[in-house]
């Protein structure tokens, strides 16, 4: 009798503990989720007794409620990344659109290119006489311009450098002084490699003795300037007229030629064209046709003017020369005597000019 008392005792207990489980659930889930409106009844309703029965079914409500406020949660989440990726995949469409585009208006069909291109008042003069007789003239005087720093900075700089390595090491005399040359030696052969390795060597200009002659009376002071950059030692650029050809061609814009078609400067020459001074630009450019050169001319002519008329000839298969007049405006002889010629602060503006002897 005693043992199956305490055992029935034993059993209530636990199917009391059974029945309050579900509960003791719904409040864990109900503390770590958050859920905040599932007891929506009142003080009426937490004031009503509870019964182990009522318990259960109460338990098992407020389970199935939180179960629902989660699952609402997580479809919430799910369309919030869902909307995020979406606008990812929009942005990265807007971005592929905008790039093609950029691609579209810089590879310009051949066909927009020539219509564009051959628009303007220009009109080029037609070429009646050239010179015929070639003499190449020396120039006269100094130019700094034309001697190679680098081959300066060569000759200086390892004589000195490699004589002080003899001498330190006792193989040459002047041990006290192989210090000396090694502190100069190293510097000055580094900074004539750095300019030999950077080096555009100038272009030989073939002067015709007639041009030559007219030169000072009909030469403006751009085509000087002109002939003076491209007959110079250039340090840093790929090609002569880099720059001037960038302003001019477009490359790679609208209106403009695309940058595989660049032509390469190869020769430039001073002659007579329809009794007038002119200076002859050989380019190199198998990619370019007539129709674009013709189209480019007005641009050539306000670029090296004022007062320079542009034409363009083709002299071979892919070499075409560029010939740029001078007309005979008021711009001839350069600006004075008592002035000097500035190169431009940059390509595109006029060149600058100062009285002699105050810079």
């Amino acid at each position: 009798g005693f043992w199956f008392r305490k055992k029935k005792k034993k059993t209530k207990t636990r199917t009391k503990t059974i029945m309050m489980a579900p509960v003791a659930l719904a409040s864990t889930i109900q503390t770590t989720c958050g859920a905040r409106f599932v007891n929506q009844r009142g003080p009426r309703a937490s004031s009503r007794k509870t019964t182990p029965s009522n318990a259960f079914f109460s338990s098992h409500a407020t389970t199935s409620s939180t179960l629902m406020i989660a699952e609402r949660h997580h479809h919430q989440q799910h369309h919030q990344h869902h909307h995020h990726q979406q606008q990812q995949r929009n942005r990265r469409n807007r971005t592929g659109v905008a790039m093609k585009a950029a691609e579209d208006a810089s590879d310009i069909s051949m066909v927009e290119r020539k219509r564009d291109l051959t628009t303007g008042d220009y009109v080029q003069p037609e070429i009646t006489s050239r010179s015929t007789s070639r003499r190449l003239v020396p120039e006269e005087g100094f130019n700094a311009a034309r001697v190679s720093f680098g081959t300066i900075g060569m000759s200086v700089g390892l004589p000195l450098l490699l004589y002080g390595f003899g001498a330190y090491f006792s193989f040459l005399p002047g041990t006290g002084v192989s210090a000396i040359m090694l502190i100069y030696g190293f510097p000055i052969s580094l900074i004539g490699f750095a300019l030999k390795y950077a080096e555009l060597l100038p272009l030989e200009c073939e002067s015709y003795e007639d041009a030559v002659n007219v030169r000072e009376e009909q030469a403006t002071a751009v085509l000087t300037q002109l002939r003076n950059d491209v007959t110079r030692y250039r340090y840093g650029d790929e090609q002569h007229l880099e720059e001037a050809m960038n302003i001019v061609f477009k490359f790679n814009r609208p209106g403009g030629l695309q940058k595989r078609q660049r032509p390469k400067l190869i020769g430039v020459a001073e002659q007579m064209v329809n009794g007038r001074y002119a200076i002859v630009l050989t380019f190199e450019s198998p990619r370019i046709t007539k129709e674009e050169w013709d189209g480019f001319m007005g641009k050539f002519s306000r670029f090296f003017g004022p007062n320079v008329d542009a034409v363009a000839v083709e002299k071979s298969e892919g070499v075409a020369e560029i010939i740029l007049i001078s007309n005979g405006g008021d711009d001839l002889g350069g600006p004075g005597d008592d002035m000097e010629v500035l190169p431009p602060l940059m390509p595109g503006l006029p060149p600058r000019y100062q009285k002699k002897g105050t810079a």
